[in-house]
């Protein structure tokens, strides 16, 4: 679908909304609309590497123990 054409759909469905149904649907129109930051993610100090290998290698290979939810 052609981008203007979603948005004159999407328009339409706003059109034959109820009033009272508009100011629910404004908060998530304004988050959509609003630009998207990238979350910033710095790179990991050498402490935090060495937690992260130790959790690792602390991470079980063998996952027979654990059953699965539906059991």
């Amino acid at each position: 679908m052609a981008e203007t054409a979603l948005r004159k759909e999407i328009h339409k469905y706003i059109d034959a909304m109820p009033e009272y149904r508009l100011a629910a649907l404004k908060p998530l129109l304004s988050d959509l609309a609003d630009d998207y930051r990238e979350p910033i993610i710095e790179p990991a100090t050498p402490e935090e590497c060495a937690m992260i290998d130790e959790r690792m290698k602390a991470f079980p290979k063998d996952f027979e123990p654990f059953e699965p939810h539906a059991e």
